[in-house]
């Protein structure tokens, strides 16, 4: 193997230490207190959630309304997120994940997947008639776990993928 590309690994990890080029918080969110009580932890601490509802007012005032899918079926958003994905890969100079084949097998055979105890999840937001973001997550139970997360460039001021995030936690 001439390369191997990988991230999150725990902290306490030694032995792949010295591959490492960064290190970044994975976050976890709990809304099993139900959506209310984590808007309501969150606002106490921080201004985000106010900011994220500022940026949806604006969007929906110089764009058209937000319309959240959740568990999307739609096999057109579901290759716009993979389109998405290897446009923003390329474009930061990262390895096409989809380029060896069996990646992009494996997580067309997960989106295919519709049993409730495991498979994954499409999530979208529409401004307007267009598709601004799109989550595919793996799922299981109410368990949810990001893996490609990707929007509309020419959204981008808006923060359209922190719009689609706090609709799925709602």
């Amino acid at each position: 193997m001439a390369r191997l590309d990988f991230s999150q690994m725990l902290k306490g990890q030694t032995a792949l230490a010295p591959c490492m080029r960064g290190a970044e918080t994975s976050w976890i969110v709990d809304v099993s207190g139900g959506y209310l009580a984590y808007e309501a932890s969150i606002r106490e601490r921080s201004s985000v959630l106010k900011d994220i509802d500022r940026k949806r007012r604006n969007i929906e005032r110089e764009i058209g309304p937000c319309r959240f899918t959740a568990t999307s079926p739609s096999s057109t958003d579901f290759q716009t997120v993979i389109a998405l994905k290897r446009t923003q890969l390329k474009q930061t100079n990262q390895t096409d994940i989809f380029a060896a084949g069996w990646p992009m097998n494996l997580i067309e055979a997960l989106f295919e997947r519709r049993e409730t105890e495991f498979g994954a999840a499409l999530f979208t937001l529409y401004i307007g008639d267009r598709l601004g973001a799109v989550h595919f997550h793996l799922r299981s139970g109410a368990t949810v776990h990001g893996w490609l997360i990707a929007h509309a460039p020419e959204f981008e001021r808006y923060f359209p993928g922190l719009l689609l995030f706090q609709d799925i936690l709602k």
